[in-house]
């Protein structure tokens, strides 16, 4: 994997060879909320991920109660 900039508040993850073909490699565009801190490093960036997913995860799981609850 590689995780490479491709502005102040975009980046792209690489999965697979980031310099062989593009047959041999995905490519993931994201760009950050603003409530993120741009020019953050790869590993504080790794945590807010797994920090975002969590908090995501935790929403669906509130919403999907409050279906449940009627």
């Amino acid at each position: 994997m590689a995780y490479r900039p491709t502005g102040e508040r975009s980046f792209e993850i690489v999965v697979g060879d980031p310099s062989g073909p593009a047959s041999r490699r995905a490519v993931v565009a994201i760009r950050l909320p603003d409530t993120v801190p741009g020019g953050l490093s790869p590993e504080a960036f790794t945590t807010w991920w797994e920090l975002e997913f969590i908090r995501q995860q935790t929403q669906r799981l509130k919403e999907r109660l409050e279906e449940l609850q009627g």
